[in-house]
C-alpha cells in the first residue's frame, strides 16, 4: 500500500471488503462484505468472483468520488490514480476490455458477438459508486432464483455465470474500455500466437514506451497467478492456448516475489 501511495499523486484512501480482517493494516479501512440473498458459500460455489460486486452495495456508504477497484493480482507500476482521471472527460463504468473493437461508439456491434454486449473483464473497475449502485441490488434479487446460480442447469443465462459476465450485460451500452496505454491484462499485452512475434513485440518502440507509461498490469487466469509468475526464470516459455512468449520480463518475477515477502 505504502508503496503505491509513493508512486501515486493523488490522494489515495485504501478500502478492503473482507470477512477477515486479521492482519491488515490499518491504514487500510476494511468493510465487511454486505448480506446477498443467498449464503457465501453457495455464491462462491456458483463460479466466477461474484462477491466482487460488494463494490457496488448502497450500504457500504463508499464515498462517491472515482473509485478504482483492483483485483490483488494485478500490478501497480506507476501513478493508480490516473485511472480515476478518466471520469473527468467522460463518467462512466470503466472495466479492462475483453473486446478490441470499441463496441461503445457502434453499439450495433453488440449484436455481432457471441455475448450480445461489451465483454469486460473485471480485474480493474473505475466508477462512481453511487451511479453503480443498482448492480448489486439487481443481482441480489435475481439470485433469490436457485436455478440461476446452478452453472450447468440448462436455462441458466450467459450472463449469470461470473460477475463480469453481469455488469457486462447489466450495464450494456454503459460500459467503457480502459486505455491500455494505463491498464492491461497480460495475456492480452504480452501474449502473441508465435515467439519471434513475441520478440519483435518486445523490441519495437511504441509497445516500449506503452509499457513504461502503463500504471497497472494484471495476471488473471489460473496459469498466471502471482506465485507461479514470481518462479519464473528468463527464457522460460510460457502460455495460454496457442498464445504464447519466452519470459523476458524479471522485473514482474522480482515483483511478486517482493510481494510475497510482506
Amino acid at each position: 500500500m505504502q508503496k503505491i501511495q509513493e508512486k501515486s499523486e493523488h490522494n489515495l484512501e485504501f478500502i478492503c471488503i473482507t470477512e477477515d480482517n486479521f492482519d491488515i493494516t490499518k491504514k487500510i479501512k476494511t468493510l465487511d462484505f454486505p448480506s446477498f440473498s443467498v449464503p457465501m458459500e453457495t455464491l462462491l460455489n456458483s463460479g466466477g468472483c461474484k462477491p466482487k460486486l460488494s463494490v457496488f452495495c448502497k450500504k457500504l456508504k463508499i464515498e462517491n468520488t472515482p473509485t478504482i477497484y483492483i483485483d490483488l493480482d494485478t500490478m501497480v507500476l506507476g501513478d493508480i490514480g490516473k485511472i480515476s482521471e478518466l471520469q473527468e472527460n467522460q463518467s462512466s463504468l470503466y472495466g479492462l476490455p475483453n473486446h478490441y473493437i470499441p463496441h461503445w461508439r457502434f453499439p450495433w456491434l453488440s449484436w455481432a458477438t457471441r455475448e450480445k454486449c461489451f465483454f469486460i473483464n473485471s480485474s480493474i473497475l473505475s466508477f462512481y459508486p453511487r451511479n453503480h449502485e443498482d448492480i448489486f441490488e439487481d443481482f441480489n434479487e435475481d439470485i433469490k432464483n436457485p436455478h440461476l446460480l446452478d452453472r450447468k442447469h440448462f436455462n441458466t443465462p450467459w450472463h449469470m455465470k461470473s460477475d463480469e459476465r453481469y455488469i457486462s450485460m447489466h450495464e450494456k451500452g454503459k460500459l467503457r474500455a480502459l486505455p491500455r496505454t494505463l491498464t492491461g491484462s497480460f495475456q492480452d499485452l504480452y501474449l502473441t500466437p508465435y515467439l519471434w512475434l513475441s520478440k519483435i513485440q518486445d523490441q519495437t518502440s511504441h509497445v516500449i514506451r506503452r509499457r513504461t507509461n502503463r500504471v497497472a498490469l494484471t495476471f488473471h487466469g489460473e496459469k498466471f497467478k502471482p506465485e507461479k509468475i514470481a518462479q519464473l526464470e528468463v527464457g522460460d516459455i510460457i502460455s495460454n492456448g496457442s498464445l504464447k512468449t519466452r519470459w523476458d520480463y524479471p522485473q514482474f518475477s522480482k515483483y511478486w516475489q517482493e510481494f510475497g515477502d510482506q
